[in-house]
């Protein structure tokens, strides 16, 4: 098969699609603008399913997998309080959940999935600098310093996490 591509009327392209795909013009420009609207519709529908599956609100033994919250340690009452201050939050592959330099948006205990931290610096390629998996502990210190994101944390796969605000961390103080 031929295909034409045309722009203001006029033939600008013209070949297979493999040829044309592989030319970089307009066509695969096309392509390109095509495929990235089908990711971004994945990815809004992959959000959905996952804010579908939230449960409604997080419990004490939602937090029995964070070392630093060790429950042998802690009383029953307040693992169950901070439980209360918490919310779910889903994040999806490629999204961004913390931006360096802006305000911290809270805390982030990672329940499921896979966080990378990437550092940007003027003039330089982006950094990554750490990951987080299950069990990890992001943004604690911008939290704790009041002080903006030292880097920038995104979902390098679907991610659950539970979410301390910084209203919520202020009532714990």
């Amino acid at each position: 098969d031929r295909i034409l591509v045309l722009r203001a009327g006029k033939v600008v392209e013209e070949g297979s699609h493999a040829a044309l795909a592989a030319r970089g013009g307009l066509y695969a420009a096309l392509l390109a603008t095509q495929d990235a609207a089908r990711e971004s519709q994945a990815r809004a529908q992959r959000a959905a399913q996952l804010r579908a599956s939230e449960p409604p609100e997080v419990t004490a033994e939602d937090l029995a997998a964070f070392s630093i919250l060790d429950p042998s340690d802690s009383d029953p009452a307040n693992l169950g309080a901070l439980a209360a201050l918490l919310t779910q939050r889903a994040v999806t592959a490629g999204s961004t959940l913390v931006e360096q330099g802006e305000k911290s948006p809270g805390l982030f205990l990672v329940q499921q999935g896979a966080l990378d931290v990437i550092l940007f610096e003027p003039g330089l390629e982006p950094l990554k600098v750490g990951e987080a998996g299950p069990g990890a502990v992001v943004g604690e210190l911008s939290l704790l310093e009041g002080s903006a994101a030292s880097a920038t944390v995104r979902a390098r796969e679907d991610t659950r996490v539970l979410r301390l605000s910084l209203k919520a961390f202020e009532q714990l103080r």
